[in-house]
């Protein structure tokens, strides 16, 4: 068994809650699934008139209206579907996600976003965000073979060998530090102090 499919399978051993080992063939490499997350609103953007006009104090206090009573239940949020498969190609990890809009349509099935700057935006990221210069345009997914967007590799391996070799003792493993610094992308993705704490014991034993 390579390192790569060694980490993925302690890290899907130690927490089952956030990823899932899957091999989709004998002859597959094994990859990692994170669960299926909603996505938050949009932040206002900085050009929105109602949020200026709320800077300046120029709306009323929600307080002392009315109540409105709602008519419509809100459109469900797009979700996010993430996993990290190997590229045996670039020798490293690679974050592939996909997001599906479940408003109804005249099908009635969830429809990709296949628009980057759209993808961008619903995950409260700025064009130009240092940040989103790896977020490349879309390909099939190597193993669901469903249209994704991925994190371009080719300077991973440079990028995760900087952050490994910060670590004097018990060095993370690169799946490890690919893993905590690419899952900041994704809103409330992040890996906690004490999931890292976890992993970190997992992987030296």
């Amino acid at each position: 068994m390579d390192a790569f499919a060694i980490s993925a399978q302690k890290i899907a051993l130690t927490l089952p809650h956030r990823f899932t080992l899957i091999k989709s063939s004998p002859t597959s490499s094994p990859y990692l699934q994170l669960p299926p997350f909603a996505l938050p609103p949009p932040s206002p953007s900085d050009n929105d008139p109602l949020l200026s006009l709320s800077s300046q104090n120029l709306l009323p206090d929600p307080s002392l209206l009315p109540p409105t009573p709602s008519t419509s239940t809100p459109d469900p949020s797009p979700t996010c579907h993430i996993s990290i498969t190997f590229s045996e190609t670039w020798s490293a990890p690679v974050l592939y996600f996909h997001l599906l809009d479940p408003s109804p349509t005249q099908s009635q099935t969830p429809t990709h976003i296949n628009n980057r700057s759209v993808a961008l935006q619903l995950l409260n990221l700025s064009p130009d965000d240092p940040r989103t210069y790896e977020i490349a345009s879309m390909e099939y997914h190597p193993h669901t073979q469903v249209p994704s967007f991925f994190l371009h590799p080719c300077k991973t391996n440079e990028t995760v060998a900087a952050l490994t070799s910060q670590s004097q003792q018990n060095p993370p493993t690169p799946l490890l530090s690919f893993l905590n610094l690419n899952l900041k992308l994704f809103p409330n993705q992040n890996l906690t102090l004490n999931e890292i704490q976890a992993l970190m014991n997992a992987m030296n034993k």
